[in-house]
């Protein structure tokens, strides 16, 4: 086979808004591109007279009403193409691209719709995976079968023929079907299968993995290769038709281009993670889609080549990025080469080679074959210094503990001061199978077995313990009896409240009063985290942020603001209210028949119910009849329905949160969890922030009860919503809640990482991590839930 040249840079397209997560292409000159933007975007590729491409936006296809995941380029009537598209909504919508019609809306998938294929020959046929762990064959807007037999999410999907199809699941396996029979379920992959393509020169299937691998296969399931080269999870990996070359990419950042089985090239991105990458027809144009929203288009043609300028800024904002040690290994800076090691060729094309600059910082450069020169694609970060004390399995660790599980055996825990030591747990139980309810018992030995042994720079750093929420001091590991931040505060008088302003829905900024005395037994505030100690730098000691383990409430209240509100109402309104409402203490002894009246009353405006839902709020908080829950679960989905107001809205959301106070009252939420999910991802983008804080802080509470109960139903729903709140937000305590959450969702383990994998969570909170504005505490959260990730 004729040796083909090297990729070289043509254009870089600021394509969407969020992650690009998929593209295709249509023709040798037109590209489809889908978003966590809920768009799909028609591009049209122009070349330059000076060189390089001009990449022209031609549709934006606005269908889709949550993240559009999978894009594929399907058979049309005489000889057309049709593109599909599939999203979180769990649809599908078919596209004219000519015009951009839609052309048709397939419906069926319960889940996230993950990926899209073509069937060969077949007018309108498509094959899709979802998370509902189905693949589905649709004709003509019909599905005409349903493979079911993957016992997780199916990734990868492929159709040889109208009737021969093969998928791929995060359940580690490859299933071969004829129609909807499996006939066989290949194994080989040791993590989640990602992608399948058919390589039609060879009639050979080539998939990828998690585990950071590309594996060829005969049709029957018989493992014909392997491919080694990535360091991390590969997300896909496609064909070059016209060449027969195989080209994957993934988190290391990289696509990589194999021809007979070896790497020929390697081509680094300045992103987190390289979702997704496409050939054309013709095998000239390469296109890679990343997680900040643009794409990046590579050509063999020199007269598509980009101009020096745009090359230059490439190479420079490929070298100025930073690399995380973990997607390079443990290294130690003392062991490093000089730049003069720079002066000596590569052996392969994609080595990597680090090097320690004069001013101490670790630098990571990649041989370029094709270029036969070193490249430096990036900083390495957070590099592992040296002095380590023991050495497990060719690493060295801080710690290295003997477990005993019983009947003499002992299994080994290695551990470093820097990581969360619910992270280390976690890895201790998937390791060696164990169950998840030992990971507090786990992570709590790390504590006690790692105290004065931190990389404080203080004898008093290890008591500076800084309550995530609010600023306030919590439990310290040792036992301090700092309060938690979320127990009940003594009561100052509910009229004559002098704590800090809150939001008021009726007043500008009245002032609160906490959770009153009488009610402070009733309704027990949560019992504060375990202390776990997680240093992650040399400058502090802190408490590990996630996951989290209380429930966070909305305690405060003032009613005699209340009052004057409601009796402003009923002269306004022309009613009155039995029993009178007339004074905070009043108010204070008929709560809930208060409520009941001017929520049923045909009179009362909509949207002016909100004092009746403050005080809904407040009164769940310590009652848990279920006659009540079930009316106030009621009242609170009414109000998300009409939306009359920011304020009704707001304390809606809250009357759901402060039922995770008591515990039968958070039997009946989750149990209509369900039905409330819907509302919260309508409102999770609300211009007003303390309505957005206050979807966060359910979807937080809900992974707090998910993590303590082991529960599995819900889990894809609650995450995809958190996964939306993590893009755009401003509000840093939104952001911070639902960093928060995501963290707590990541402690429930193997369970939900393909979702949190599949709707680009760790690419988002990298993301934010490395914002100026992003707070202190929240970039804490981010790291431990990267580490739990």
């Amino acid at each position: 086979m004729t040796m083909q040249a090297d990729y070289t840079l043509a254009a870089v397209v600021p394509a969407h808004e969020q992650d690009t997560k998929d593209l295709v292409f249509l023709s040798d000159s037109v590209l489809a591109t889908c978003s966590r933007d809920h768009t799909a975007r028609i591009w049209q590729l122009v070349p330059q007279e000076n060189g390089g491409t001009d990449v022209v936006l031609v549709h934006t296809l606005a269908d889709h009403q949550g993240f559009v995941n999978a894009v594929a380029a399907v058979d049309g009537p005489n000889s057309t193409k049709l593109l599909a598209s599939g999203g979180s909504d769990k649809t599908i919508h078919v596209h004219e691209p000519e015009n951009g019609a839609l052309v048709l809306t397939l419906v069926g998938h319960t889940e996230n719709v993950c990926v899209l294929g073509r069937i060969p020959g077949v007018s309108t046929g498509v094959i899709s995976g979802s998370w509902d762990k189905t693949a589905r064959v649709w004709i003509n807007g019909e599905c005409v079968y349903m493979l079911k037999g993957h016992e997780q999410a199916v990734w990868g999907v492929l159709a040889l023929d109208a009737t021969t199809f093969v998928t791929a699941a995060a359940d580690k396996t490859i299933k071969i079907w004829n129609g909807d029979k499996c006939v066989k379920t290949v194994t080989g992959h040791t993590d989640v299968v990602r992608a399948l393509v058919h390589i039609p020169a060879l009639d050979l299937v080539a998939s990828c993995s998690n585990d950071s691998t590309v594996r060829v296969w005969t049709r029957l399931g018989e493992l014909v290769q392997e491919l080694h080269g990535h360091t991390s999870f590969v997300y896909k990996v496609t064909v070059n038709t016209a060449t027969g070359e195989l080209v994957s990419c993934g988190e290391d950042r990289c696509v990589r281009v194999w021809l007979d089985g070896e790497l020929k090239q390697t081509i680094p991105l300045p992103s987190v993670s390289v979702w997704s990458v496409a050939v054309n027809p013709a095998g000239t144009e390469l296109a890679a889609a990343e997680s900040n929203g643009t794409v990046y288009l590579f050509t063999r043609d020199p007269a598509r080549a980009a101009q020096a300028d745009l090359v230059k800024a490439f190479e420079e904002s490929l070298a100025s990025s930073a690399i995380p040690k973990n997607q390079i290994g443990d290294i130690k800076k003392d062991d490093l080469p000089g730049p003069e090691a720079l002066a000596n060729p590569g052996n392969r094309d994609g080595q990597v080679l680090m090097v320690k600059t004069e001013a101490g910082n670790v630098e990571a450069h990649q041989w370029s074959s094709g270029q036969k020169m070193w490249v430096k694609v990036g900083d390495v970060v957070d590099a592992i210094g040296s002095g380590r004390k023991q050495v497990y399995n060719g690493k060295e660790y801080d710690y290295v503990f003997d477990i005993d599980v019983g009947g003499g055996q002992f299994l080994k825990l290695p551990y470093n001061v820097a990581e969360n030591p619910y992270t280390a747990a976690q890895a201790f139980l998937w390791k060696y199978e164990l169950s998840q309810e030992f990971l507090d018992q786990v992570a709590n030995f790390i504590v006690t077995n790692t105290k004065g042994h931190t990389v404080s720079t203080s004898a008093d750093a290890a008591n500076e313990f800084v309550d995530p929420f609010t600023g306030g001091n919590r439990y310290t590991p040792a036992g301090s009896s700092a309060p938690s931040a979320f127990a009940a505060q003594p009561a100052t008088g509910a009229a004559g409240a002098s704590n800090a302003s809150a939001f008021s829905p009726w007043t500008s900024g009245y002032t609160t009063s906490t959770l009153s005395s009488a009610s402070s037994s009733a309704a027990a505030a949560p019992a504060p985290a375990t202390a776990t100690y997680s240093p992650t730098s040399a400058s502090a000691g802190r408490l590990a942020a996630v996951p989290v383990k209380e429930y966070v409430t909305f305690k405060q209240i003032n009613y005699g603001a209340i009052a004057n509100k409601l009796a402003k109402q009923q002269s306004d309104f022309g009613v009155t209210l039995s029993p009178a409402a007339g004074t905070a203490a009043e108010l204070e002894e008929h709560p809930w028949s208060t409520a009941t009246s001017v929520l049923t009353l045909p009179a009362w405006p909509v949207a002016e119910r909100f004092p009746a839902l403050d005080l809904v709020r407040y009164f769940v908080l310590s009652h848990d009849e279920p006659a009540q829950t079930r009316q106030a679960l009621d009242w609170a989905g009414e109000a998300l329905v009409a939306a009359a107001s920011h304020a009704s809205v707001m304390l809606a959301l809250r009357i759901y949160a402060n039922l995770f106070h008591l515990a039968r009252n958070r039997s009946a939420v989750m149990a209509r969890l369900g039905e409330i999910l819907p509302h919260l991802n309508t409102h999770r983008g609300s211009k007003n922030k303390n309505v957005r804080q206050s979807v966060a802080t359910v979807l937080l509470n809900a992974a707090v009860h998910m993590v303590q109960t082991k529960a599995e139903a819900e889990t894809m729903n609650v995450i995809a919503v958190l996964a939306e709140m993590l893009v755009g937000e401003a509000d840093p305590e939104t952001l911070y809640r639902t960093v928060a959450a995501v963290g707590t969702m990541a402690a429930l383990g193997s369970s939900v990482k393909p979702f949190l994998a599949g709707l680009g969570v760790r690419a988002a909170l990298m993301a934010i991590q490395v914002q100026p504005a992003t707070e202190e505490r929240t970039k804490f959260a981010i790291a431990d839930s990267l580490a739990l990730i």
